[in-house]
């Protein structure tokens, strides 16, 4: 037996959502750690200001979290990737911020942008549908 799941795989429009938010996820969540990490080692806050001097951001990404999803195994399946695609980017622009000596946050962001263009590139190649 496939599982309900299986069905909504194969069908184009379905994976690329699924896609886009892993994509879009792992660079949202890398921007706020690289900005995190940055704040810090760079600016020479502590954990608490550069937290708090985020705290706008993260609360708009909680309100835009909170509001999204419509049926209930699709968003399942959607939050799934999202969530990974959220560790991903952490552990990738994090590693990437932790191993340069000078905190710099030019290679995680051009990372983060091209992860961007790719999202908004593989939206714009999904066909319109028609109905149900």
């Amino acid at each position: 037996m496939l599982g309900p799941v299986c069905p909504l795989l194969i069908r184009p429009a379905f994976s690329a959502s699924v896609a886009i938010g892993a994509l879009f996820n792992s660079a949202l969540y890398g921007t706020i750690d690289c900005l995190a990490s940055s704040l810090q080692v760079g600016r020479d806050l502590s954990a608490q200001a550069a937290g708090l001097a985020l705290l706008p951001l993260a609360a708009t990404v909680a309100l835009a979290g909170a509001s999204s999803g419509r049926l209930a195994l699709g968003a399942g399946v959607l939050n799934t990737s999202r969530q990974i695609g959220g560790a991903l980017g952490v552990a990738l622009t994090g590693g990437i911020v932790t191993a340069s000596a000078t905190a710099t946050l030019r290679v995680p962001m051009l990372i983060v942008a091209c992860a961007y263009v790719v999202a908004v590139l593989l939206a714009r190649s999904i066909p319109p549908t028609t109905g149900r």
